[in-house]
């Protein structure tokens, strides 16, 4: 009888093991040859400055549902942060890697000094009546019967209605005469 597969395999192992260990070192030998002939490799590295997705979601091809708004803000934070942000700008600009160091105002800086209101303390006094306005609004929608919630409709209406009047022409005396 033959014998299984299994003990013909040790034998052939067996018969071959000396040729086996030799291609094994003949490769590690040949391949320490190659790298040493070589040279030097090619090295890069690089810095993630805005990652607002998680990993698996961009291998995948797919967007997540959700995003942590506060991780989107943080990010956009670091982003605006980082000193290489600036660099590369000028860099761009051609000001070359220094000129980045003569740019002394922040950017939204400037932007907010623009966009600033013209009378800051007259806007925080509407502001502030507004928010006023607001709470009684919400107090009337939880406690006031349905005849006074349609007359607050029909005052919150008319206050808005005069309230474009006021950007219309600077007077509102009459705030139906804008429907």
């Amino acid at each position: 009888m033959r014998s299984s597969g299994i003990e013909d395999l040790k034998t052939v192992l067996r018969r071959s093991a000396v040729l086996i260990v030799a291609v094994v070192v003949i490769g590690v030998v040949a391949m320490n040859l190659i790298r040493q002939v070589n040279g030097p490799s090619y090295n890069a590295s690089a810095r993630v400055v805005l990652n607002t997705s998680d990993l698996s979601s961009a291998a995948l091809g797919i967007s997540p549902p959700y995003q942590d708004p506060a991780r989107v803000d943080q990010a956009e934070q670091n982003l605006v942060d980082s000193p290489d942000l600036y660099a590369y700008a000028a860099r761009r600009a051609g000001g070359g890697p220094t000129a980045s160091a003569d740019i002394n105002e922040k950017p939204w800086d400037a932007f907010n000094t623009e966009n600033a209101p013209l009378h800051p303390e007259a806007m925080k006094t509407m502001w502030n009546e507004f928010r006023g306005l607001a709470m009684a609004a919400q107090e009337l929608t939880r406690n006031g019967s349905q005849a006074q919630q349609e007359r607050a409709g029909q005052l919150l209406a008319e206050t808005k209605r005069k309230l474009y009047g006021l950007l219309a022409d600077g007077d509102m005396h009459n705030g139906d005469d804008l429907r």
